[in-house]
C-alpha cells in the first residue's frame, strides 16, 4: 500500500521479453489500476543499427502495445543504454524527437529516461554527466533517471562516481 507507482512492463519491447509480453503487460495494467496506482511503462531504446528481432522500439511500441496502456500510463520511463548498443548515447536532438514520439503515443503519461549506465569503467563518469545535463522542456518531461549502475559505482559515498552524482543533484 505504500507504493504508488507500479510498471507494468520493463522493457517491453526487447526480444528477451517474449510474445505474451503486451497481453502480461495488459494483464499488469489491469491489477495496477483496480488498485488505484499509478502505471509504470518501460520501453528499451535501441537504434535503428543495433535494434533485436523486433526491430525499432517506438514501431514495436506503437504496434503492440494497447489503446487502453497508451490513454491510462502514468510514466514512460526509457531504459537506454547506448554503450551496449552504438558505442554511444542517443543525442540529445534524438531524445528530444524520442519524447515528442512518447508524449503522442502515451498522451496522458509524464516521461523520463529511466534507466541508463555504462558496464565500461571507461565510459561510466561521461555516461553518468550525459543523462545529468540534458534537460527537456516539454511540459510532461520529468528528471527520472535510474543510474543502474549506481550501487556498484556510489557505494560507499566515497567513490568517486557518488561524488559526481552528488553535485548534479544540487
Amino acid at each position: 500500500p505504500e507504493i504508488d507507482l507500479w510498471e507494468a512492463c520493463n522493457e517491453c519491447n526487447g526480444d528477451w521479453a517474449g510474445e505474451n509480453t503486451p497481453a502480461q503487460t495488459d494483464a499488469a495494467f489491469d491489477v495496477i489500476k483496480q488498485h488505484g496506482k499509478s502505471v509504470l511503462y518501460t520501453p528499451y531504446w535501441n537504434a535503428p543499427s543495433c535494434a533485436d528481432t523486433h526491430g525499432d522500439y517506438l514501431a514495436w511500441t506503437e504496434k503492440n502495445v494497447s489503446a487502453k496502456v497508451k490513454t491510462g500510463t502514468d510514466l514512460v520511463a526509457v531504459s537506454i543504454y547506448g554503450t551496449d548498443c552504438t558505442g554511444t548515447e542517443p543525442s540529445y536532438t534524438e531524445l528530444d524527437t524520442m519524447f515528442e514520439r512518447l508524449a503522442s503515443m502515451f498522451p496522458n503519461a509524464k516521461l523520463g529516461v529511466g534507466e541508463y549506465g555504462a558496464k565500461s569503467a571507461s565510459d561510466k563518469e561521461r555516461v553518468l554527466r550525459y543523462y545529468l545535463d540534458y534537460s527537456n522542456t516539454a511540459p510532461r518531461y520529468v528528471f527520472w533517471g535510474g543510474y543502474w549502475y549506481g550501487h556498484q559505482d556510489f557505494v560507499p559515498a566515497t567513490k568517486p562516481l557518488w561524488k559526481v552524482f552528488a553535485d548534479a543533484m544540487r
